[in-house]
């Protein structure tokens, strides 16, 4: 079975937008830590916003690790 040109370049399209993605996310994560360290109100922000349960809960639902809890 072989691959067409097209089937190819797909996958190397699909490999690179994920690469690209992951390097902007890792990119912005390590301006806001690069910003905490000499910004106090963003070091604030920072601390506030790791310590949160609720914010680990909505966290760990988009990871899959829990399941989301229903709206009462």
């Amino acid at each position: 079975m072989t691959i067409t040109h097209e089937e190819h370049n797909k996958t190397l399209r699909n490999r690179h937008h994920k690469r690209s993605g992951r390097k902007l996310n890792i990119k912005s994560r390590l301006d806001i830590i690069y910003k905490s360290l000499f910004n106090k109100d963003h070091r604030n922000w920072l601390i506030k916003r790791t310590t949160d349960k609720n914010w680990y809960k909505e966290k760990l639902v988009q990871v899959g690790l829990k399941k989301p809890t229903p709206n009462s």
